[in-house]
């Protein structure tokens, strides 16, 4: 498979926690991209905020940012001369987060969180947080439905994100074809870009209801859907992936990859899908230990 842009930052990410655990910060995030991956192949929205950072503390290290506690304004950094802040590339990065934390939808989206926050804002970190939460209690929910629903009691109920996903559960009972679903979207819910997080999430989430757990019918819909394919098409083969597991693939999905995931990453330019689905059990082990130690050191202090 040719250079990805999720990919390439899910190299990165990967790296950030074998070498921090899980108590990395948003300017650890940052300092990996930049370090790992040459600007030039950030997507609009990563440019924009790195730009930002650069521009705003040129001459002071990140180490020395988090050794004074100082941090940065990410709303700002995040949001100035930004108009994709509200776009698809954190929910991108977010999905691994949900591999990161099996089971554990809360601090897959606290940690979702922590990355979205470097490049976006609002429900650009809201759509993040939200695919990391779904891929997470796939791994102990099998119910479509009740995915979605686990997912969005993790961002702010408030938000436009979490109110367009309550009225599509609300649609979904009223129509029998995806299809349908999608006319009445589109003819209710408010125009947007071909890339903002809103209807793309949906899209998926309407993929993830009708297709009933068929993958060939699920990436169908997700495809068909418009807006952003590739991104969606992603997000529920995540999804679908870890409910069905490599024996529910048919061949004719991953055969055609040849088992090859090269990158722009430093040190990760070759590569293969293997190795990077090690790597990311390696780290998800490293995440789950690293909890389990400070609730015994909590404990401890409690004791």
């Amino acid at each position: 498979m040719e250079p990805d842009a999720a990919f390439d930052f899910w190299q990165t990410v990967l790296d950030m926690v074998h070498n921090r655990g899980v108590n990395f910060t948003t300017e650890h995030v940052g300092q990996q991209w930049l370090e790992m991956l040459p600007l030039a192949y950030f997507p609009p929205s990563e440019s924009q905020s790195s730009l930002n950072v650069l521009q705003e503390h040129i001459s002071v290290k990140y180490e020395e940012i988090n050794q004074k506690k100082t941090g940065f304004d990410w709303a700002l950094l995040a949001g100035f001369l930004n108009p994709f802040r509200e776009d698809m590339s954190a929910r991108s990065r977010g999905e691994l987060y949900g591999l990161l934390c099996p089971g554990m939808p809360l601090k897959a989206a606290e940690l979702a969180w922590r990355d979205a926050r470097f490049s976006h804002t609002r429900n650009g970190i809201y759509g993040a947080m939200f695919a990391a939460a779904l891929i997470a209690a796939t791994f102990i929910e099998s119910d479509p439905s009740v995915l979605v629903r686990t997912a969005l009691a993790q961002i702010p109920a408030e938000s436009r994100l979490a109110q367009s996903i309550a009225w599509l559960l609300e649609a979904e009972r009223r129509h029998l074809e995806w299809t349908d679903c999608w006319d009445e979207m589109r003819g209710t819910q408010p125009q947007r870009l071909a890339n903002h997080v809103i209807p793309n999430t949906l899209v998926a989430i309407m993929a993830l209801l009708y297709g009933k757990k068929n993958f060939d019918k699920t990436l169908g819909i997700a495809v068909c859907g418009g807006y952003n394919p590739a991104a969606n098409g992603a997000l529920v083969g995540t999804v679908l992936g870890v409910l069905l597991g490599t024996r529910g693939l048919s061949p004719r999905w991953t055969t055609p990859l040849g088992n090859t995931l090269k990158s722009h990453v430093l040190r990760h330019e070759n590569g293969t899908f293997t190795d990077c689905a090690k790597r990311t059990v390696e780290a998800a082990k490293m995440i789950r230990e690293d909890l389990k130690q400070k609730r015994r050191e909590g404990m401890r202090a409690e004791g």
